[in-house]
């Protein structure tokens, strides 16, 4: 994990690679994001393909013209487990159906749902 977050260009906000923090345990940030309630703000399938996987679908709140183009955009997760806290990258990978989809869902909306889901907060690390 080391290695993958040493490669990232943290001296721009890149549109498709997000860290979070959280002080869940990674086995919560698991159990959580498999359950839905009633406060998420998308629809979305959370599944294990080799690695942690969410699928964004509709959105159940703000239904506007630019969040329903969030529907099918898929993001690969990594999760590290640390001591009283579980940091996580979410990573764009496609787009279901199209092929060299860039992600519509913004940074915001990505941060509040983690936020919502997972009372996580965005993290950088200092490199």
């Amino acid at each position: 994990m080391k290695k993958f977050l040493s490669s990232i260009p943290w001296s721009v906000v890149c549109p498709d690679v997000r860290a979070y923090t959280t002080h869940y345990t990674l086995e919560d940030c698991i159990g959580l994001l498999c359950r839905k309630n009633l406060h998420d703000t998308f629809e979305y399938k959370f599944f294990w393909k080799n690695a942690y996987f969410i699928m964004f679908d509709e959105p159940l709140v703000s239904r506007t013209l630019d969040l329903r183009f969030c529907k099918g955009s898929v993001f690969s997760i990594e999760f590290e487990q640390q001591e009283n806290r579980t940091r996580f990258v979410v990573r764009f990978h496609h787009i279901e159906g199209q092929i060299n989809g860039t992600p519509y869902i913004s940074q915001s909306h990505l941060d509040q749902f983690f936020r919502i889901k997972l009372d996580a907060k965005p993290w950088w690390p200092e490199y």
